[in-house]
């Protein structure tokens, strides 16, 4: 994760204090803390699927999708052949 938010902020996709919230937002749903308004879950939620992080795709810990590793290997070239 932190590897992923140091490049986005290298590369100006994000600033400083933005990858902050996403690190913050990622390290606390993971341990259960309530994230607040419905629409700020869902922005962050949006930004990590851009960037492509994983995020739980229900409350359940131990049914995490990483959804770009997943659409990249169904986009992938040899897939289609």
């Amino acid at each position: 994760m932190t590897d992923c938010l140091d490049e986005a902020v290298a590369s100006g996709q994000l600033q400083p204090s933005r990858a902050r919230s996403i690190a913050g937002y990622l390290v606390l749903r993971s341990a259960g803390v309530p994230q607040g308004a419905t629409r700020t879950a869902y922005e962050l939620e949006g930004e990590c699927r851009r960037l492509g992080l994983s995020f739980s795709l229900t409350e359940s810990p131990e049914r995490r999708v990483d959804v770009s590793a997943v659409l990249d290997q169904c986009l992938a070239p040899q897939v289609w052949r």
